[in-house]
């Protein structure tokens, strides 16, 4: 038998580390609680905020430890291939969300700011 019938399993390229995906190996709203669950305490889908040096972002995660107004998520980076290491960090709670978060309004309607010409 040749083995011509066989379905060929795709290969993945090699996992690298989250922080090779991120703009900064860790988000500048990074915060350590003063005592670390040691066992995971669930696995919440939740979106998180991300402050790096350049911008802000939203990617949705998984909550999975909660402490001292500080919560551990696990993050994939966007782009990331689906067998990529996940970045886990802890956040403040402020920052760790059920549903995407409300934004300010802007006082100017869009229809109505002035346009660059």
């Amino acid at each position: 038998m040749t083995g011509e019938g066989r379905r060929k399993e795709p290969v993945l390229p090699p996992s690298l580390p989250a922080a090779a995906y991120w703009p900064a190996p860790k988000p500048l709203n990074e915060r350590m609680p003063r005592h670390v669950p040691v066992r995971p305490q669930g696995d919440i889908p939740v979106i998180v905020r991300l402050l790096w040096a350049s911008h802000e972002e939203l990617l949705p995660g998984r909550a999975i430890r909660w402490a001292d107004g500080c919560v551990m998520v696990m993050l994939k980076a966007p782009g990331a291939p689906s067998n990529a290491h996940e970045l886990v960090s802890w956040l403040p709670a402020d920052d760790v969300f059920r549903t995407l978060p409300r934004r300010p309004r802007p006082l100017t309607p869009m229809s109505a700011a002035p346009q660059a010409s």
